[in-house]
């Protein structure tokens, strides 16, 4: 892993840790990324699962609090095109799919697993849909972790 992969994910943290009780405001996700690199954006979703398989059982997981936070960076916020709303639902939608699959996988739910690191082409080719434009992945990418992320946060400050 990157040495700064802690760096990365600190800043990430900071930014929960900063948003967690406000209920009013809403945080454009893509500018906490703009300078993350791809090889940043795979070795955070790895430093996630690598976390999560060595310290959660996938029951454990509230997503009521996890949901309460990503409405704040919800891709539709003040969108009211159909069309724009339709496919930023498919985006938040394709994330929570691909984040809950690899969750229950390095959590073992259901006798699940899945080789750790994962690498961010294979899973960018294999787990996000073909419906998904090519200038959305990212986007997919980004919830990906922005849910990591608040796992993460809500665990550690629990214990």
């Amino acid at each position: 892993m990157n040495v700064n992969t802690s760096t990365s994910t600190s800043i990430i943290e900071n930014i929960i840790k900063d948003i967690k009780n406000i209920t009013d405001e809403h945080y454009i996700l893509e500018d906490y990324f703009k300078s993350i690199t791809d090889n940043e954006l795979e070795d955070i979703i790895n430093y996630y699962l690598f976390y999560f398989k060595n310290n959660i059982k996938y029951s454990d997981i509230n997503y009521n609090n996890i949901n309460q936070i990503t409405s704040i960076f919800d891709y539709n916020y003040n969108v009211s095109d159909k069309k724009d709303r339709i496919r930023n639902s498919n985006i938040m939608e394709e994330a929570e799919i691909i984040s809950d699959d690899l969750l229950k996988k390095v959590t073992n739910y259901n006798d699940r697993s899945i080789n750790l690191p994962i690498n961010l082409d294979n899973l960018i080719k294999y787990s996000i849909s073909s419906f998904t434009n090519n200038s959305d992945i990212n986007l997919v990418i980004y919830w990906i972790i922005l849910k990591y992320s608040i796992i993460y946060y809500l665990y550690k400050s629990a214990k």
